[in-house]
């Protein structure tokens, strides 16, 4: 099997064969290479593991959402994502319909989790981006999603992406700052006055990085889910197409590391989906009312609980 990595020094998209799609596994030859990359880029695209029709049927189903979202959540400028107001968190729809196995529980994207993070990861996260479209000009300041001192420096925690559109500069695709993950430290984040702890990564650090391996807006076909280590510096880009750009966020943990209390919010009504054996599902299972009610907020923390 071919390893095809995108132009100017971007990421590695590793593509499917047809006898792993049989199987549900990655060959040990595959695997390596995406770990190999992933390990060295801090990003990796699975390509050709979701089936594009699921994806289509939740873009659909955002895409006409998103007027709702915007007016319920967003009328205040307090929950865009990062304050930029091209940029909105924007979870997919958490109903029986809308619900796919290579969505949530991708059997491609567990492997890897389990070969990266160690083994039966905690998933405890979910939400998704939406960068608005005919927002040309506002892009987020460089930034990881990490607000805490002292975060670690081996891998800790992963977010699986998937795209729910094929992925370009023309709609926003993120910009990427490969390899920081491997060597960022809290020390590269700016401080507010007060001297509290801020995501984003400062100028000079930025500078500097730029003259070793400048960023780059990652290319990804729909089909496609991408891996992003949490350390890894990273920016929400503007949207200058007629069709919002959409992604579903799935987050793994390493079981080592010591977050107890990040929890997600998933129906009842869904009780006996969500299960593996690979991994770990730290839940509270609730009323479908609920999950609709707080899956848009930014009420996550990655930081350790004890």
């Amino acid at each position: 099997m071919g390893l095809e990595s995108a132009p100017t020094d971007g990421p590695a998209t590793i593509p499917l064969s047809e006898a792993e799609k049989a199987r549900g596994k990655y060959s040990p030859d595959s695997l390596r290479k995406i770990l190999d990359r992933f390990n060295d880029d801090g990003f990796i695209v699975l390509e050709g593991v979701v089936d594009v029709a699921h994806v289509d049927k939740i873009n659909n189903y955002m895409q006409d959402d998103t007027d709702n979202v915007l007016r319920e959540i967003y009328g205040s400028k307090a929950y865009f994502n990062h304050g930029v107001r091209s940029n909105i968190l924007h979870c997919a729809p958490l109903k029986p319909e809308y619900i796919f196995e290579d969505v949530y529980m991708n059997p491609f994207v567990i492997q890897v989790m389990n070969a990266y993070l160690g083994a039966r990861p905690r998933w405890n996260f979910i939400t998704g981006n939406n960068a608005l479209k005919n927002t040309n000009g506002l892009r987020q300041p460089v930034h990881k999603d990490i607000r805490w001192s002292g975060h670690p420096t081996a891998p800790f925690y992963v977010i699986a992406n998937v795209p729910l559109a094929d992925f370009s500069p023309e709609n926003g695709s993120t910009e990427f700052w490969l390899g920081t993950h491997k060597f960022t430290t809290t020390a590269d984040q700016q401080a507010t006055p007060e001297g509290a702890m801020t995501c984003n990564v400062k100028t000079e650090k930025l500078e500097e990085r730029r003259k070793v391996r400048p960023p780059v807006q990652v290319q990804a076909k729909k089909g496609s889910i991408t891996l992003r280590d949490l350390r890894l510096w990273h920016a929400g880009m503007p949207n200058p197409s007629d069709e919002n750009r959409i992604m579903i966020a799935v987050g793994y943990q390493a079981r080592w590391y010591q977050n107890y209390t990040q929890r997600l919010k998933l129906p009842e009504s869904m009780l006996n989906f969500f299960h593996h054996d690979d991994i770990e599902i730290m839940a509270n299972f609730v009323s479908d009312e609920e999950v609709q009610a707080n899956q848009h907020r930014d009420n996550f923390h990655f930081s350790p609980s004890i």
